[in-house]
């Protein structure tokens, strides 16, 4: 569940609406769905490069993360890596 109010408050944060969520070109189920398909595929994609020796391997987990960061939905302190 902390998933998807991390997604769903990523989403409203950038939104500029009216109380009346009538006025939405989509429900929140539809944004939510929508979010996480993409999401998916650009995880799908790095994950599909099988040309990547460990180094890259590693840089294509960094790619995973900043994904989930996107969405709003950090990896805490696990991705300080630094």
């Amino acid at each position: 569940m902390e998933l998807y109010r991390d997604i769903l408050y990523r989403i409203l944060e950038f939104e500029e609406f009216e109380i009346l969520l009538p006025k939405w070109k989509m429900n929140v189920e539809e944004m939510m769905e929508m979010k996480c398909y993409q999401a998916l595929q650009e995880i799908k994609k790095i994950l599909e490069d099988d040309e990547l020796d460990d180094a890259e391997c590693f840089e294509s987990i960094e790619k995973i993360i900043c994904v989930f960061e996107k969405l709003g939905s950090g990896i805490n302190e696990r991705h300080d890596f630094g």
